[in-house]
């Protein structure tokens, strides 16, 4: 498929010209000037993670970005729910259902993302990185300080690269 053919792309487009058009209705309102620019920004974020993504290298890094935009079209969406005092409620109400429409699309998309590319438990890519980069002796000596000094997961894996690191230089 072509990105340009992509229907939460279609419409995110189409939903980011009804925002600039309404928020050029609200430039004479006092006060709505920061409304205005997250408006204008969040309904860009919209498109702009789905071009994004779609330039990335894999399905997991695609799904990623396709939720940054789900959420980009959730804050749109809730935003015109607090500009009532300034627009009209029919508008309100159409540029709310677009974005229930970019949010369904999305989200069907990125199911099938997921389940194509798994995330893996931080346990299992803690055991793969130890049994791929390091000797058994090394292993051993690495599993012993991590016990004795009970380190977190996130430092064990800096541990683990740092290690990893030092043998790939050593070897």
């Amino acid at each position: 498929m072509k990105l340009e053919d992509f229907g939460a792309l279609i419409k995110a487009n189409a939903l980011f010209d009804h925002v600039a058009n309404d928020m050029q209705k609200l430039q004479t309102h006092m006060g709505c000037k920061r409304l205005i620019d997250q408006q204008i920004a969040s309904a860009d974020s919209i498109a702009a993670n789905i071009e994004e993504g779609f330039g990335r290298s894999s399905s997991k890094e695609y799904a990623q970005f396709l939720v940054y935009s789900r959420g980009s079209a959730q804050e749109t969406r809730g935003r015109y729910g607090r500009m009532k005092h300034w627009l009209p409620e029919k508008d309100i109400l159409a540029r709310q259902q677009l974005c229930d429409e970019i949010i369904r699309i999305l989200s069907a998309t990125i199911k099938p993302l997921r389940a194509k590319s798994p995330l893996p438990c931080p346990s299992h890519s803690l055991t793969l990185s130890l049994s791929h980069s390091l000797t058994p002796r090394k292993a051993r000596h690495f599993h012993n300080h991590s016990m004795r000094s009970m380190v977190h997961f996130h430092s064990m894996r800096s541990m683990v690269h740092f290690h990893s690191m030092r043998s790939m230089v050593h070897f």
